[in-house]
């Protein structure tokens, strides 16, 4: 089994386990609650993609007020893609932006290692991860799921309520991943990109999620 597979085999608990470890503010999460992040933002993605379709979402973005921008460059930070609010974007509508650029180097870096991979999967895989965040931005799927905050004392004087960003993106890739129907994690993606970028980098993000994945298995991530 090469290194693409064993990741593929890696339960959505791990995979949520190494995007919860991202958010700035992981360790301030009690230990005993992280299971439960976990869950809240499994089963958000998990509940939102009943009732969605790749096809749905494709006429929701013609018939609502989405607008789906394709860049031919590559975002800055190493965005693949981003969602905008009506609020704050130039056109006063919802904005889905995908970098066609970085997409393209998903694929090539999938070609180069014999993955079956096609620019319209990935593509359609951002789409509906960003198109998730629309769904939240409207209050189209229970916020409540997704809603989780730590308290912590700044400088120890100042009592700060802070929420974990993370859920939302636990959410989005696991939304995407059921609309899509693919057996791999989309976070897969961006491991494909650092093989490319930075090989050291691309193997401490590999041992990461079998990390992940050895302390969801033994229940206590």
């Amino acid at each position: 089994m090469n290194e693409w597979q064993t990741l593929s085999h890696l339960s959505p608990e791990a995979w949520a386990h190494v995007l919860l470890q991202q958010d700035p503010l992981y360790r301030r999460i009690p230990a005993a609650e992280v299971p439960d992040c976990i869950r809240r933002g499994i089963q958000a993605g998990l509940d939102a993609a009943k009732h969605w379709t790749l096809d749905r979402v494709y006429q929701a973005i013609e018939t609502q007020n989405v607008a789906l921008c394709t860049e031919p460059g590559e975002g800055a930070c190493g965005i693949h893609a981003e969602y905008s609010s009506a609020a704050i974007s130039v056109s006063g509508r919802c904005e889905i932006r995908l970098y066609e650029k970085t997409m393209q180097a998903i694929v090539s870096q999938a070609q180069q290692h014999g993955i079956p991979l096609s620019l319209q999967q990935v593509t359609n895989l951002h789409l509906a991860h960003e198109f998730f965040h629309y769904l939240e931005d409207t209050n189209q799927v229970a916020a409540s799921q997704t809603e989780y905050s730590v308290s912590f004392r700044l400088c120890y004087l100042f009592r700060q309520n802070r929420k974990i960003q993370s859920l939302h993106e636990i959410a989005a890739h696991l939304f995407a991943q059921r609309l899509c129907h693919v057996e791999f994690h989309p976070l897969q993606l961006d491991w494909l990109l650092l093989r490319q970028q930075d090989e050291a980098q691309a193997k401490a993000f590999y041992d990461a999620c079998l990390r992940a994945n050895d302390l969801t298995k033994g229940g206590n991530p």
